[in-house]
């Protein structure tokens, strides 16, 4: 898993960043998700104006990038502001808990295995919001991480039976952790930023979790009943039903997973662990990331964040064989940062 860099201003950060990708050879649009049909190119271009209105540093790093790449800034833009609207092979677990009045937020990525070498934990400390550690398949997009107010976030995909021009779901988990400092700060912009995708997005910090079921046309918060909170790839609550996969979808065993969390989870808040090990131990269980028989497939890291203690563990691999170890980049002091674009074994 590659560790990246980003500091200071949003455009420089993404230009430093591409040309030292490119620098050793890495071209990141040779892949096959920059098989960019018409009807997506179409699509992230009506959503410029949300990205414009809200959070125009996405619009400048990947500027940046795509300068950094010497590759068309448009290909890139289609390829981050389409993600998530067309059906994509990610499938993910995340689970929240509040125990001994500490909370954790755990996830698991689970996606193609063919492509880790190009997965990514960065830590970003931007000139404008706050210093986050996140992780990401697709670079600049977020799909778990936490910011150095302590807000943890982590997204689970739906298949979209709709779209609409706006933030998909990478970008969301992005702008909460670079823009909100709690739960309540993530739910109000949730409620008011467009939604181009259909996501589970869970959040934790030192004081509540929650998870948000959205839509582009509809959105539940998810409040804990047992001492827990947890999505897996469909929406479980009944306000959401017309917005679930279709029959013929395949979530890599979604239900399954979601049965099999919610049971453990109800046994383990009843226990003496505390959340940290409750999380690690749940996200290693074979229910959860053992994906022999289904091609190319498996858990390619786990995280565990704890907000309270802003303490961060992170399996960069599959957690039932790869240990987590922890993350302590967001306890650099300042934010005068020299290094950049590093790569760890």
């Amino acid at each position: 898993m590659n560790h990246s860099q980003f500091f200071g201003n949003a455009r420089e950060a993404g230009f430093r960043w591409g040309s030292a990708l490119l620098s050793r050879g890495v071209h990141i649009g040779g892949g096959g998700g920059f098989a960019l049909s018409d009807a997506r190119r179409t699509f992230a271009a009506a959503c410029r104006k949300s990205y414009r209105e809200f959070f125009p540093e996405i619009l400048a790093e990947a500027e940046g990038i795509a300068e950094g790449q010497k590759m068309a800034a448009d290909n890139l833009a289609c390829f981050l502001f389409s993600m998530y609207a067309f059906p994509v092979g990610a499938r993910c677990t995340c689970i929240a808990l509040e125990k001994d009045g500490e909370r954790a937020l755990g996830r698991n990525s689970d996606f193609l295995s063919s492509l880790a070498d190009l997965y990514d934990s960065a830590h970003y400390v931007p000139d404008a919001g706050y210093a986050f550690v996140g992780n990401t398949t697709a670079f600049s997009e977020m799909e778990d991480g936490m910011n150095e107010k302590g807000l943890a976030a982590g997204l689970t995909f739906v298949c979209p039976r709709l779209r609409r021009p706006g933030f998909n779901a990478g970008m969301l988990v992005r702008y909460l952790l670079q823009k909100c400092a709690s739960v309540r700060e993530g739910l109000a912009a949730l409620s008011s930023l467009p939604v181009a995708s259909s996501q589970t997005i869970a959040l934790a910090d030192k004081d509540e979790i929650a998870v948000v079921e959205c839509s582009p046309e509809k959105s539940v918060v998810l409040r804990p009943e047992e001492g827990f909170v947890l999505s897996v790839n469909d929406f479980s609550s009944p306000e959401m039903a017309a917005y679930k996969n279709p029959p013929d979808f395949d979530d890599w065993r979604a239900s399954e997973r979601y049965a099999f969390a919610r049971s453990a989870l109800r046994k383990a808040i009843k226990g003496g662990d505390r959340g940290e090990m409750i999380a690690k131990r749940l996200l290693s269980a074979p229910m959860l990331c053992d994906y022999r028989g289904i091609p190319d497939a498996d858990t390619v890291w786990s995280s565990v964040y704890l907000p309270a203690s802003q303490k961060i563990f992170r399996a960069e691999g599959n957690p039932s064989g790869t240990p987590f170890r922890p993350d302590t980049r967001l306890s650099v002091p300042g934010r005068d940062l020299t290094s950049a674009n590093l790569r760890t074994p």
